[in-house]
């Protein structure tokens, strides 16, 4: 047994025990309506078809009709079952490939935020591995049956949370295509485009009735009464979640950006300079993820990995830019869904396509790698994990890493 290997396991313990902390704190330190991460589900199909409407409606129908707790409660309840659930398949890969489970944990870890802060995100990569798992059993078994099933849970995970569609639709619509016999591209395409019309046509109607004030402040509305019950104080104006609604997409792209880059040539310059550093450490710690075998690690790169995490870098672009300024959540959904595939494939004996100009650029970055040994040594990899820089929302600053949020929390919940 080697002093890496101990060294993984004590690393891989405080890892897990700092997440438990992030999924009892919300229960201790309870959000309000009022918040972003309480009030973002609590949009309804109520006045009329809206993104994210789905959950929201089922909720107000539920506290309406059936369930006599707080709301709060019930969205706290359905994080932590969906973070469970997929902390359960997300071990179970990483035991079954013996890859060190500190990586599997370090995207969650570092950013040492409230569980509620991830909002719908744990419940999408539970419905991304399902749909995975469902299309590439399509692929192999050619059952009608299971392709309805899979555009199904496509639709309606977009129907759940339009961004999912990024790292769930193109990654699937280039297999399919690259599956499909037939050496002519017109056929292929209108074949493909045939299969996949629902969930994209669920993407079009998400982002053209993308909510109004008018229906923002008829569903707050609708709310109130079930609110009351659970308040003692009147909440002044509506949740944070459903005000977002109002923004116009300019206002809204122009937030995104200001919020990713700024808008002056020092802050453009800094948030890139930051944003090639946090790409760059992902990759590699991705890519090398250390393999235990026999209580000694044994750190190589991983090209398959590695192709599948460019390209879900490259659809997610949208998302690090104009449409989200949370890279907390955006990039772990990146890293958790190339894992996910990477095993479904090898599950299912079927080689990933990502396009020729991928595959050259992987070839590239391998041919680079194999001239930097110093990438294969534990010590090197536990440090850019350890001071890898990521928050949930904005561009984060340098010192943003495990090490100092994890002093923080002490501080604030231990200490004082």
């Amino acid at each position: 047994m080697d002093k890496s290997y101990i060294i993984e396991k004590v690393i891989t313990f405080g890892m897990l025990v700092t997440i438990m902390g992030v999924v009892i704190s919300p229960w201790i330190i309870n959000p309000d309506f009022g918040s972003f991460q309480i009030s973002d589900w609590m949009i309804s199909y109520h006045d009329g078809f809206i993104r994210r409407g789905l959950v929201g409606s089922i909720l107000f129908y539920l506290h309406n009709n059936i369930i006599n707790i707080s709301p709060i409660y019930t969205i706290l309840m359905i994080d932590t079952v969906f973070f469970i659930i997929f902390l359960c398949i997300i071990l179970n890969i990483f035991r079954k490939h013996k890859w060190s489970l500190a990586t599997a944990l370090f995207p969650i870890a570092t950013c040492m935020a409230f569980l509620v802060d991830y909002r719908r995100d744990f419940m999408m990569l539970c419905f991304c591995y399902v749909t995975y798992n469902c299309f590439f059993h399509y692929l192999r078994k050619n059952s009608i049956v299971i392709v309805v099933l899979s555009i199904i849970l496509m639709s309606i995970s977009i129907l759940i949370y339009e961004p999912i569609f990024f790292v769930l639709i193109p990654i699937l619509i280039i297999q399919y295509w690259n599956y499909i016999p037939n050496n002519k591209k017109i056929i292929k395409t209108l074949h493909t485009l045939f299969v996949f019309i629902t969930p994209v046509l669920c993407m079009l109607l998400s982002c053209i009735f993308k909510g109004t004030e008018k229906q923002s402040t008829s569903i707050w509305n609708s709310w109130i009464p079930i609110i009351n019950r659970y308040m003692s104080e009147e909440i002044i104006g509506k949740g944070d979640g459903l005000a977002f609604l109002e923004k116009s997409n300019q206002e809204a792209f122009l937030y995104h950006i200001g919020e990713n880059f700024g808008f002056t040539p020092l802050k453009i310059f800094t948030s890139l300079l930051i944003l090639a550093f946090i790409f760059t450490s992902v990759y590699y710690l991705c890519t090398f993820v250390p393999q235990c075998k026999n209580k000694r690690l044994n750190i190589e790169y991983n090209a398959g990995i590695g192709k599948l995490l460019l390209f879900q870098f490259i659809v997610q672009i949208p998302m690090f830019s104009i449409l989200s300024n949370d890279f907390g959540r955006t990039i772990p959904i990146s890293i958790f869904t190339t894992y996910f595939i990477y095993h479904i494939s090898k599950k299912h004996n079927i080689n990933i396509y990502v396009t020729p100009i991928i595959d050259r650029l992987c070839n590239s970055i391998s041919k680079i790698i194999e001239h930097l040994k110093i990438l294969g040594y534990y010590p090197v990899y536990l440090i850019i994990m350890l001071l890898f820089p990521l928050r949930i929302w904005s561009t984060p600053y340098i010192y943003d890493n495990i090490l100092f949020h994890l002093f923080i929390r002490l501080n604030k919940y231990i200490l004082n």
